[in-house]
């Protein structure tokens, strides 16, 4: 039995501390991914990401940030077909363009559990998480994201 699952994730929805401001400036990316399973082991095309077009406010005061905190990086499943339940598991993660050494590579859950349309689900912010993004700001603002997943039977297509 083929199932589609969608995974809408939002990237970063941060608040980003400004030295000598004492303000913050929010920003969220979204990306969505068709994760089938049947290919690549369930990895999704990669899709790159450019703070400079998609948080320019957080990249015109790069600057003056000297800490970053991550408010949620979450996912959602957007359509599951065949039942209400889908038993899948998924992992996020970013990397610099070009390093294909996962080991390198900050990842963003796993996740796994039993999910229904709409359901979002909460993925871990780690200080590593935090540090790529300062990093990011202070260089090119250009990074990759990569997302996968699985169900019980192997098996999602979309």
């Amino acid at each position: 039995m083929n199932r589609t699952v969608s995974k809408l994730l939002t990237v970063a929805a941060a608040t980003l501390a400004l030295a000598g401001c004492g303000g913050n400036v929010d920003f969220s990316i979204t990306r969505t991914f068709s994760v089938d399973s049947a290919t690549a082991n369930g990895r999704a095309p990669s899709a790159p990401i450019d703070l400079a077009a998609e948080a320019g406010s957080a990249w015109k005061q790069r600057k003056h940030i000297d800490k970053i905190t991550i408010n949620a990086v979450t996912a959602e499943v957007v359509t599951v077909t065949a039942g209400s339940g889908l038993a899948l598991s998924g992992t996020a993660w970013v990397h610099e363009p070009g390093v294909t050494d996962e080991s390198l590579w900050i990842q963003l859950g796993p996740a796994s559990g039993t999910f229904t349309e709409g359901e979002v689900i909460d993925l871990v912010v780690t200080p590593e998480l935090n540090a790529f993004l300062l990093t990011q700001l202070r260089n090119d603002g250009q990074f990759v994201l990569e997302a996968e997943g699985t169900t019980e039977t192997g098996q999602i297509t979309g």
